[in-house]
């Protein structure tokens, strides 16, 4: 039988840690509420706070909270010995406003180097996750508003630099995004969501978010040399054999199947890219994963989910749509939405969280 781990916190911080300090690491980087970091930054006993482990995991747990501050040690689990978690101190964020639970936090929940494991859910959570997004919006629509806002006006001015532009809005869109998503987390802790959430992305795990759009970036162009080369190799004789005056003279050419098909192929690669991506910020700038682990975790959720999130993009097309109506304003109310909509998608398929 593999033998698995537990990992202990020796109630104490490390040399020269402080308490302060450490608090304010548990909260930026694991999504602890102030009380529950510091119930356990103030706990003067063992405990244990995570077991049944393999050696890499409990291994990454560790770092972790070590990084953190806090003096934790791996242990081979012992059958009889219980998990500990720190209490929840009761305030005013103390229950999620949608389940009526605890909200995310303390050493079981969300930690930096976890390996959260996707769950699959009922295709009609896909549009729940939708109408869990208005609630989010709705909740603080002014911070909504003006990020988005914000994001769009920085991701155009960006744009309009050639070449170097759409690189570096290429490299650091998921920062943006994660921030998106930090900011709805701290809404289910009691929080308003506030426009300088757009930028928190670059206070927790910047460096793995830019690498994050550096895969996607690359598996992008690698999809597009692909199919232009294989649309060449189809329409290459073709090409040859005419001269420019006679390419001129025929107009518009009527594309052979062979190129559709190519075009075919090309979507079909770009999608599971695509599932690569979708829910990778919110694991990387959460959940701590690294840039390439948290894109297979994102591939896997969304695979085991495809029935929901094809309900999701069904119930999305039409909203943009008619957000794009009174001159795009709308998109101001639906797109931040729809965005608060994944990160219910994150919270439920991998921490369980329906919402």
């Amino acid at each position: 039988m593999t033998e698995r781990f537990e990992v202990v916190f020796q109630g104490a911080l490390r040399p020269g840690a402080r308490a302060d300090d450490a608090v304010a690491a548990l909260m930026r980087r694991f999504g602890m509420t102030e009380e529950r970091a510091r119930a356990l930054v103030g706990e003067v006993r063992r405990r244990v706070v995570k077991k049944d482990l393999d050696r890499d995991q409990a291994e990454r747990y560790r770092a972790a909270l070590e990084e953190a501050g806090l003096l934790v040690s791996v242990e081979p689990m012992a059958s009889q010995s219980p998990a500990v978690v720190p209490a929840a101190v009761p305030g005013p964020s103390a229950a999620d406003p949608w389940t009526g639970t605890a909200p995310l936090g303390g050493a079981e929940a969300v930690l930096s180097g976890a390996d959260p494991t996707p769950s699959g859910v009922g295709i009609g959570r896909g549009a729940g996750w939708i109408g869990r997004g208005f609630h989010y919006f709705a909740a603080s629509p002014l911070g909504w508003i003006l990020a988005t806002l914000v994001f769009f006006v920085l991701a155009v001015l960006t744009s309009l630099v050639p070449i170097i532009g759409g690189l570096v809005l290429s490299l650091f869109w998921p920062v943006f995004v994660a921030g998106f998503m930090l900011g709805a987390r701290d809404q289910d802790r009691g929080e308003p969501f506030r426009v300088g959430h757009l930028f928190a992305g670059f206070s927790s795990n910047a460096g793995q978010l830019v690498i994050l759009g550096l895969l996607y970036l690359l598996g992008t162009l690698l999809i597009a040399i692909l199919v232009l080369a294989g649309v060449f190799a189809t329409m290459g004789p073709m090409w040859a054999g005419m001269s420019p005056e006679a390419m001129m003279l025929e107009g518009p050419m009527e594309m052979p199947p062979s190129v559709l098909i190519w075009v075919l192929v090309g979507a079909l690669l770009y999608l599971p890219l695509a599932l690569m991506i979708l829910l990778a910020p919110a694991l990387v700038a959460i959940d701590g994963l690294r840039a390439w682990p948290a894109m297979k975790r994102s591939l896997s959720g969304c695979l085991a989910n495809l029935l929901p999130f094809f309900l999701f993009g069904l119930l999305a097309i039409p909203l943009l749509l008619i957000g794009m109506i009174p001159l795009g304003l709308g998109l101001l109310v639906v797109w931040p939405a729809l965005t608060a909509g994944f990160y219910a998608a994150y919270r439920e398929i991998y921490h369980g969280d329906l919402g």
